[in-house]
């Protein structure tokens, strides 16, 4: 709050403490040395409690990020669960780790032998016949 309020008068300051002005002047430089001092301080005091107080925000914000998350997880899940009763399902019913795997694997072999019959019975092609 102070430092916009100390910009102009700050600026006009500085200007007066050109090399001419310091040289026409000496006596002026120790006083507002002393004064920058003071004003420097306390705008670093603003700065420090305008950082508590965003750290102080931000961990609200992530606290309130996480239940947020966490509510809707739940409700995902409770939803997900009350899907599955109503279709019947059971946790022993879904498919396992081992049943999906031997699915998997026995399309992968019936994928192969398709493919093996179909080179076989294919004819060969001029293009075949050309590379010959």
């Amino acid at each position: 709050h102070m430092l916009p309020l100390m910009a102009e008068p700050l600026q006009a300051a500085l200007r007066g403490l050109s090399i001419i002005a310091r040289r026409q002047q000496p006596h002026y430089v120790h006083a507002f040395l002393a004064a920058s001092v003071e004003i420097a301080a306390g705008a670093a005091d603003e700065a420090a409690d305008a950082a508590a107080l965003s750290h102080a925000a931000n961990r609200d914000v992530r606290a309130r990020v996480e239940s947020v998350a966490k509510q809707r997880r739940k409700a995902a899940e409770a939803a997900a669960a009350e899907a599955r009763r109503s279709r019947g399902d059971s946790p022993s019913s879904l498919p396992t780790t081992t049943s999906a795997r031997a699915y998997f694997t026995q399309r992968v072999r019936r994928q192969k032998a398709a493919q093996e019959a179909s080179f076989s019975a294919a004819p060969p092609t001029a293009e075949d016949e050309e590379g010959l």
